[in-house]
């Protein structure tokens, strides 16, 4: 089930929506989707990680920079993967 709804941007952003859009092979509809979706699943991470700090304590630096190093990886490998399949 989908619902329709309606929301103002400033031109030059509605512009930057549809060329990515269309960069990607998805319609406005299905890029802002997937842009929301991505957005709200990063701040509930963080706040996840706010919640695990408030009870336990802050996350030592080194876990944060070994948990960056491998999201980096990670990130490389699917550009990577990406880039071979164009």
């Amino acid at each position: 089930m989908t619902t329709r709804i309606t929301i103002s941007v400033p031109d030059t952003l509605a512009e930057l929506i549809k060329l990515t859009a269309t960069k990607e092979g998805l319609s406005v509809s299905g890029w802002v989707s997937q842009a929301i979706e991505h957005e709200a699943v990063r701040i509930a991470r963080r706040q996840s990680v706010e919640e695990w700090e408030a009870g336990l304590g802050p996350i030592p630096a080194e876990d944060l920079a070994a948990m960056r190093a491998e999201l980096a990886a990670a990130h490389d490998a699917m550009d990577h993967r990406e880039l071979k399949a164009s």
